[in-house]
């Protein structure tokens, strides 16, 4: 079925106006706001559609009824199906935004008034169209309604099936019915036609719930991917920083055992340089005794050779 939606009021009525403004936004923000001036305009455009179609079907039945301002209404009905559709869906977008956390309040405040405003209009809109429909089913145009009494088979016109009528006259009257068989066929494809352009409130609202519930699930999950994400990092975060600790602490370890190995090395190094020392001050030892001795003999050699 195609959609159809009107802003305003009818008779008297009167619905209230929303606008968007604000201060600086993020940049989703910013064209959720955007999305929604474009939404408050295309209802405000509807309600020029609905005056339209208010004002046409009033001239349904009159001398000013014709076939132009029939095609004129059914064009009406049609562009207000389209707009309603477009809504609907940009509509559902905007609520999907107002569902997040991170919306200010007054945004959100602004977009249920906004939603509250078309469901209200589209029950409006539907109330015309049925209202057009029914002057459409119940009148005729006047070249309608003058081939019809022109017409032998028309309630109140001579009947075809007079005794006396010639064949002229029979094939005149035949062509009469079909003639008027033709406008009346047309008459309620025409009417079909626009039948099918009558808002089914329902069905938006089934839509647009369906469109923001289908919308949210998908936020859902992106906000549980991020908070999955969100988790993964921290793990991560977390191990990085284990591992930067083990790494701290086993080149610390490393660094105390290296230390110890020097120092290790510098005393063995200072032990074995005296043992050497000891060494060599016993081998010194040892010689002195042996030179004295030496000496002795050779002084007492050169006192017996005197």
């Amino acid at each position: 079925m195609a959609y159809s939606q009107n802003y305003g009021s009818i008779n008297s009525e009167q619905v209230p106006e929303v606008g968007f403004s604000g201060g600086p936004r993020s940049d989703v923000g910013k064209q959720m706001s955007e999305l929604a001036d474009s939404v408050f305009k295309r209802i405000t455009k509807l309600g020029q559609f609905r005056s339209t179609l208010e004002q046409s079907q009033k001239l349904l039945g009159t001398s000013k009824d014709s076939q132009a301002l029939r095609n004129k209404i059914q064009s009406v009905e049609s562009n207000i199906n389209q707009t309603v559709k477009s809504i609907t869906v940009d509509l559902a977008e905007v609520k999907k935004y107002a569902r997040n956390k991170q919306t200010d309040k007054a945004m959100k405040l602004q977009i249920e008034e906004l939603t509250d405003n078309f469901k209200l209009n589209v029950e409006y809109c539907s109330k015309a169209q049925q209202a057009a429909l029914e002057k459409l089913r119940t009148t005729y145009l006047p070249s309608e309604v003058e081939a019809m009494n022109a017409s032998p088979n028309y309630e109140g016109g001579a009947s075809y099936l007079q005794a006396g009528q010639t064949t002229a006259e029979l094939r005149q009257a035949t062509a009469s019915l079909e003639f008027e068989t033709g406008l009346l066929k047309e008459r309620e494809q025409r009417i079909a036609s626009i039948e099918k352009n009558v808002i089914d409130v329902n069905q938006i609202m089934q839509e647009l719930g369906a469109l923001v519930v289908n919308q949210g699930h998908d936020i859902n999950s992106i906000y549980n991917a991020t908070e999955r994400t969100q988790v993964d990092v921290e793990l991560g975060r977390k191990e990085l920083e284990k591992g930067a600790d083990y790494m701290t602490r086993r080149r610390k370890k490393n660094c105390f055992l290296l230390s110890i190995a020097v120092i290790a090395v510098f005393i063995l190094a200072i032990v074995i340089a005296l043992s050497l020392c000891e060494v060599r001050l016993g081998v010194v030892s040892n010689q002195l005794p042996f030179r004295e001795q030496h000496r002795s003999i050779v002084v007492h050699s050169r006192r017996i050779q005197i």
